[in-house]
């Protein structure tokens, strides 16, 4: 796998195989997105192998780099979290009802430190 990155642990590229990939940048401006995989990095874990298999068991998701809007938490015990997650913008019904069917975590993107679910 070819990754691009800022450091030993953040990365805002992979390429799967299938052509790279790159790390979002959701504008933080009330749109909500479905997470359907937190990737939480600790020191040593292999980052891009952990992103990758998350990008995989999620077709058509995208992942963003830790606390890329304050509304979305950049660290957990100690590792960095990636959010591999599907952008609804403002569909929220379309958006509640994929978490309600499939699972995952709705969540309002926004500049704030609040943690909200549209559902």
């Amino acid at each position: 796998m070819g990754w691009q990155g800022l450091g030993t642990q953040t990365f805002v590229g992979i390429d799967p195989g299938s052509g790279t990939v790159r790390a979002s940048s959701p504008a933080c401006d009330s749109r909500g997105i479905l997470i359907v995989e937190s990737v939480i990095v600790h020191p040593g874990d292999d980052a891009r192998r952990t992103i990758g298999a998350a990008l995989d068991r999620n077709p058509g998701a995208e992942f963003t780099t830790p606390g890329a809007c304050p509304s979305l938490r950049a660290h957990v015990d100690g590792g960095d979290v990636y959010a591999v997650y599907v952008d609804y913008g403002r569909d929220t019904g379309s958006l509640c009802g994929a978490a309600a069917s499939t699972g995952g975590n709705a969540r309002v993107l926004s500049n704030r430190n609040e943690y909200l679910s549209p559902c």
